[in-house]
């Protein structure tokens, strides 16, 4: 489909059977996928930081920064908490801290031998097909140097690209940094004659900086965009009867009484009651359009400036970002008392050491954060917009061809949709889509390329999960067994239409999304049962009906994972 015509010297290249972009849990995890049921395969994982873990390695973590996820349920199997030395830290409300897990993270590599198939401090700066046709070469930025395998998985996820406003800083005296530095500048926005600082944009990550912002002792203006999707749901990890309410979210419950992807066989006749049947239809949008004052509870007293604070949809919509409360101060009181000053509004200059509002509002600032997000691109592929486009990724050239080709997959996904899901027809208008830079990723799965569907290249971390560790754990088992042409995929036309399909369900269900990356959310044990059923692997493991539907899942449970697959299909051999 193109390429990059460049012939590298012998003294330039080398040559593996898989590289992986990106050494975060996605990219090390499929490494151990493969080396698991694949020892022989000659890998090397690459990654332009100096330490693993991708936004948990050290250079983006800082003192804190909390994981959002109870540690029972963001732990790996081949490594338990309580067997690290010294002990792990944990905050006040039991979350891990984020140099914790990034040390976690870094010693789990070790124990299962991947340290000597990373490369750190490695970046890729192009990404081509081989002009055989069949590998793929990895450019190397500074030393000129290119990696050339047969196989290759992009694991550099969604949180790569940061997203900066159109404003010119060249005329602004305080320090400027986006949210990806927050960490690395700790010294621009920590030190003593930093008062006041300006939060823009809005997002659980705007959140995490604010917190800090506000124990460091400062005072910080949070503007949040208008255009944009306005500010997080912060939901209180506990239960009425105080369980964790991310015991929930990790079984099966939740995908039964709210729309799902896919509606796994072992609970048809529930799957049909909530999504079909009158009644339990309107319990199914009864629960969900109930979330919003079930959370509104939680933030009262209100006054003028929290309201400004507050998301205008129910959190199980999914319009507005949901965040886990893993912080050690009560953040709404900062705003109830004006610690955290909040605007509805877009800056529209910087100049000195003045922030000026698109209402006429002016103030001073010692400093300035953008917690505008993330471009949903994967740059690594935009010197040849051709492939891009034919990959399935974000691109801003689409021929008329393509365009139209998808529209009419799409227009049929949507049907599809709207029948396993009839409580869409239902869902509230989104206040307002924010703009879109470029297209969506088209990719089944969220994983393989329609047009490049030849077991030679996946893309991992493109969709976010709620069970990021279960979720990393499948699907690096499911990506090395495609990988290693041990699971055949439906016909390029099928592939198509499940691309259109996942991605028509992703936007519709999570109102007002767009072109932005592939949200997966309450529904991700469904997902993950189709997935483990395409390996040949029964999905459910608790042993009963009602042990399913309600006993959460964890790390145990997936302890034996690649011992099953290799029972069934065999220790892959080398062609």
């Amino acid at each position: 489909m193109g390429s990059l015509s460049v012939e590298p010297d012998a003294g330039q290249e080398e040559q593996f059977d898989l590289v992986i972009v990106g050494a975060g849990i996605n990219g090390l995890y499929a490494a151990r996928a493969l080396l698991a049921i694949q020892p022989s395969i000659n890998l090397v994982v690459v990654d332009s930081l100096s330490s693993v873990g991708g936004v948990w390695s050290r250079e983006r973590i800082y003192p804190g920064l909390n994981v959002q996820t109870t540690p029972e349920y963001f732990e790996l199997p081949e490594l338990r908490y309580k067997d690290v030395t010294p002990p792990l830290e944990h905050n006040s409300k039991g979350f891990m801290t984020g140099p914790s897990w990034s040390r976690y993270f870094q010693a789990w590599s070790e124990k299962v031998g991947l340290t000597k198939h990373v490369r750190l401090n490695t970046t890729v700066r192009q990404i081509a097909r081989h002009a055989d046709g069949k590998r793929w070469q990895c450019y190397l930025a500074d030393s000129g140097k290119i990696l050339t395998s047969d196989k290759l998985i992009v694991a550099n996820g969604i949180a790569s690209l940061p997203k900066y406003p159109d404003l010119d800083c060249s005329k602004f005296s305080p320090p400027v940094m986006h949210h990806r530095y927050f960490g690395e500048r700790r010294a621009d926005w920590d030190k003593e004659e930093v008062k006041h600082v300006t939060v823009y944009g809005a997002g659980k990550g705007s959140m995490d900086n604010i917190v800090q912002l506000i124990k460091s002792g400062k005072k910080v203006k949070w503007v949040i965009r208008k255009g944009g999707r306005g500010p997080p749901w912060i939901m209180d990890p506990n239960l009425p009867n105080g369980g964790r309410a991310e015991a929930l979210g990790f079984s099966r419950f939740l995908a039964l009484i709210m729309p799902s992807l896919y509606q796994d066989e072992g609970f048809s006749g529930l799957h049909y009651f909530f999504k079909q049947n009158f009644f339990g239809r309107n319990f199914s949008k009864f629960f969900m359009n109930s979330s919003r004052s079930v959370a509104m509870s939680q933030l009262k007293p209100l006054n003028e400036n929290l309201r400004r604070a507050l998301p205008e949809m129910g959190p199980f919509w999914m319009y507005h970002v949901i965040g886990i409360d893993n912080y050690d101060i009560k953040v709404y009181d900062f705003i109830r008392n004006g610690d955290i000053e909040v605007a509805r509004d877009d800056i529209v200059s910087l100049q000195g050491d003045t922030v000026t509002l698109e209402s006429g509002e002016s103030f001073q600032t010692d400093a300035v954060v953008f917690a505008t997000g993330w471009k949903a691109s994967i740059s690594l592929f935009s010197d040849n917009m051709e492939l891009e486009m034919q990959m399935g990724l974000p691109s801003t050239s689409y021929t008329d061809e393509y365009t139209q080709k998808w529209k009419a997959l799409e227009e049929e996904a949507d049907k599809r949709v709207y029948l396993e899901n009839p409580i869409l027809k239902d869902a509230p208008a989104p206040p307002r889509i924010p703009p879109q830079e470029s297209g969506p990723f088209r990719l089944y799965h969220y994983t393989v390329p329609t047009n490049f569907a030849d077991g030679s290249i996946a893309f991992l971390g493109v969709s976010p999960s709620p069970g990021t560790c279960h979720y990393a754990i499948v699907m690096g088992l499911w990506t090395a067994a495609y990988l290693t042409g041990k699971l055949e995929l439906p016909s390029k036309e099928e592939l198509e239409k499940v691309t259109a399909f996942e991605l028509r369900f992703t936007q519709i269900r999570h109102v007002g999304l767009s072109n932005e990356f592939p949200l997966i959310t309450f529904d991700w044990m469904a997902i993950v049962a189709e997935f483990l059923k395409e390996l040949g692997i029964n999905p459910y493991m608790k042993g009963g009906y009602f042990r399913e539907i309600f006993w959460s899942y964890k790390a145990d449970d997936y302890a034996d994972l690649f011992d099953k697959w290799i029972a069934k299909h065999g220790i892959v051999e080398p062609k």
